[in-house]
């Protein structure tokens, strides 16, 4: 979808948000957000891109009840259109990530097409509209097996795109997406490889193999409803007694590092450098359980 419906704005690298489908983003106010809209933005069926068209978009979203969507519209109390390339957002409380994560992950939908459309949850993959006005235009889709694009050339950033198109071939699993690259059937994955098979195919002469830091994190979770993890002491034992560097190096093959909280370092924007670390220390987590009023029985469990 990022490729045939435009966003407001676009994350940078660095998760600094920049200008995209919006001209400009200011701060009216500590509940009220302006956008400026780009001028001249067309659809790909012709049609402008307007103010009218984004206000639609969002309340359209709010009144749909989106779950995907939800925790980005949790601010958002409606949007209102001033002029054909002004939209005001009216948030319910102040909100530092709306203009920076909220406007960069909803799709802008074309009015005309979409307000016919009173429960977009009973659409079905055919049945549900893809025009945009993004990049690309939507050509073909074959559920399970495969996706066609074409670039829109009447779009700001055609110039900058160097393909005529893109075609994504969908696989049951990475060994697909593996076999792909192997026999030339795919020119590019983004997905993320398993350890093994980077090493395979940064041995590949006809493959190029980048290394980019990435966002997403592996994590244990506690359940605190249910005893002994509702006791923080327990949690905080766990997490020294568990060796991350090592989790690290066997299933990653030290493609990776250990984190300290769910916001990947990369994501200077928002990461905490001065959170709390656990680093891995049994003493110290029997320490901590003893502390907390914790002993061991004669066939070593845990026992309070």
């Amino acid at each position: 979808m990022r490729l045939y419906y435009d966003r407001l704005v676009r994350l940078s690298a660095d998760v600094e948000p920049l200008p995209w489908a919006a001209e400009s983003v200011d701060q009216v106010d500590e509940t009220t957000i302006a956008v400026t809209l780009r001028d001249g933005m067309t659809f790909h069926d012709g049609e402008p891109v307007t103010a009218e068209d984004v206000a639609f978009t969002w309340n359209y979203y709010l009144d749909q009840d989106y779950s995907y969507f939800n925790s980005y519209l949790a601010a958002l109390d409606n949007a209102e259109q001033i002029d054909d390339l002004t939209v005001h957002f009216h948030l319910s409380e102040p909100s530092a990530s709306f203009a920076s994560i909220s406007l960069s992950q909803i799709p802008i939908l074309p009015k005309h097409i979409w307000e016919g459309i009173e429960d977009a949850s009973t659409l079905s993959p055919s049945d549900t509209p893809t025009v945009g006005s993004g990049p690309f235009v939507h050509e073909r889709f074959d559920r399970g097996e495969f996706m066609a694009l074409s670039k829109f050339e009447d779009h700001f950033y055609a110039d900058e795109i160097a393909v005529d198109g893109v075609e994504f071939i969908i696989y049951a699993d990475m060994e697909g997406v593996y076999t792909g690259l192997q026999t030339g059937q795919i020119d590019v994955t983004a997905w993320r490889m398993e350890p093994g098979q980077i090493g395979l195919a940064e041995g590949e002469e006809h493959l190029t193999v980048v290394n980019v830091p990435d966002f997403g994190y592996f994590h244990m979770t506690y359940n605190l409803r249910h005893e002994p993890m509702s006791d923080r002491a327990v949690r905080r034992a766990l997490t020294m007694a568990s060796d991350r560097e090592r989790m690290v190096n066997v299933l990653l093959d030290g493609r990776g590092e250990v984190g300290s909280s769910v916001i990947a370092p990369v994501n200077t924007f928002w990461h905490e450098p001065f959170v709390e670390r656990f680093d891995f220390d049994m003493d110290a987590a029997r320490a901590e359980l003893e502390e907390a009023g914790y002993s061991w029985d004669d066939e070593g469990r845990l026992v309070k």
